[in-house]
């Protein structure tokens, strides 16, 4: 099959707003409905090393500018594996939400007596706004990934990786995530890509061979 590919740059923005609605509406099913009761990981000694900064959260809620920026970077028909990628990986993310929930222990994680008054305030947003379930895999990290890959080759690459670490350690220091779910979010991120790219190799290899 064909993945759908429109080419005016007008369709491409509005098949980018669906798959933010889409992605959204994947994420937001998984936080209402469970077919297994929510498990708790085991915090490494990572995990445990790590302390709360909550002024992190700046970095955390930042994934959402890395995101639409690259999106915004990319033209043609990468733009269009980058959408097809990131709706595999939200996909995949609500089975395994699904299927075997993962909750994170904040409340180990009261706020600091030295927060101020904008690190208390991103705290207290994402606690009231996003349950501390839909852990493993992180779609964070994943969403990083995939704008790393996506933007590899270009000359934004070099930024954009940069950019990737600080990204994807705030799930940790901002008490979001543990270690394991970023490496699985990672993970994801790679696989939704090279699973789109070979969907897409499959096709231009039938269309070659079915000839004119």
């Amino acid at each position: 099959m064909r993945l759908p590919a429109a080419r005016s740059r007008g369709a491409l923005l509005v098949a980018g707003a669906a798959t933010v609605l889409l992605c959204s509406l994947m994420y937001s099913i998984p936080e209402h409905v469970h077919l297994a009761m929510p498990v708790q990981l085991p915090l490494t000694a990572v995990d445990r090393a790590i302390p709360f900064w909550p002024l992190s959260g700046l970095v955390y809620f930042g994934v959402f500018v890395f995101m639409a920026a690259s999106f915004l970077t990319l033209r043609g028909a990468r733009a269009w594996r980058f959408l097809h990628a990131s709706l595999v990986a939200q996909a995949i993310g609500m089975l395994c939400f699904l299927l075997w929930p993962t909750t994170y222990p904040r409340e180990l994680y009261p706020l600091p007596a030295s927060t101020g008054a904008l690190g208390a305030a991103l705290v207290h947003f994402v606690r009231i706004s996003d349950a501390p379930v839909n852990c493993l895999p992180s779609l964070h990290v994943c969403t990083v990934t995939l704008c790393v890959l996506a933007l590899r080759g270009s000359r934004w690459s070099g930024p954009a990786a940069i950019l990737a670490l600080p990204l994807a350690a705030s799930t940790l220091t901002f008490k979001q995530h543990y270690l394991a779910d970023a490496i699985t979010g990672a993970a994801l991120g790679a696989i939704a890509w090279w699973l789109v790219r070979a969907t897409e190799r499959d096709a231009q290899s039938r269309a070659i061979n079915a000839g004119p």
